[in-house]
């Protein structure tokens, strides 16, 4: 019984340290294309998203992807 214990234990703790890279691929990914991205209507708008993205990490990033990645595509 211990043993089963310890293995769901450690495909838990596999499965969180696989979503935090992840996240964290996901989140360095949307900084990128944030610096990236020429089409701004103004200079302010991306500094807003810069300071959105780097302050609330992962949740900013998924904010960005479907109010601006999505919409637009892919930074040229």
């Amino acid at each position: 019984m211990g043993l089963i214990v310890g293995l769901i234990f450690l495909l838990i703790w596999v499965a969180i340290l696989a979503a935090s890279v992840a996240g964290i691929v996901f989140w360095v990914f949307m900084l990128i294309d944030v610096f990236q991205r020429k089409n701004w209507i103004d200079e302010n708008q991306k500094i807003l998203w810069i300071v959105v993205v780097i302050l609330l990490g992962w949740i900013g990033s998924l904010v960005y992807y479907f109010e601006v990645y999505k919409k637009l595509g892919k930074a040229v």
